[in-house]
């Protein structure tokens, strides 16, 4: 069953770093990564950091960073986001509203990497 997602709530983005679409060479985040492709048709994938560890929600830190952006500052700037639970992925959600690439490049600005070390 979906749970509220509280403004205090840290949103977790999973980013390939491999391609310099997505990260920067400063290891900031691009606006890309931000951007929904074909497959977010119902919105962006995020999981909620309440409802997992930083570890299981990066999958595989060879292969991609983790960053963070409160539900209040996805909130703030016209958006919205709901828990929508998979079956092996209690902590998924989704940020929902009209992305635009404006939007996209606000939601990058905001996002702050996650340190695994």
């Amino acid at each position: 069953m979906p749970e509220p997602i509280n403004d205090t709530d840290e949103l977790l983005r999973r980013v390939i770093f491999a391609d310099p679409r997505y990260i920067r060479e400063d290891q900031t985040v691009s606006s890309f990564a931000f951007t929904p492709r074909k497959a977010d048709k119902n919105g962006l994938s995020v999981d909620v950091a309440r409802l997992t560890t930083y570890e299981k929600s990066i999958l595989d830190k060879s292969k991609f960073r983790l960053y963070a952006i409160r539900a209040d500052q996805v909130r703030q700037i016209g958006l919205n986001c709901k828990h929508d639970p998979l079956e092996d992925n209690y902590a998924h959600a989704l940020i929902v509203g009209k992305i635009t690439h404006s939007l996209a490049k606000r939601l990058a600005n905001l996002a702050v990497r996650v340190s695994l070390d």
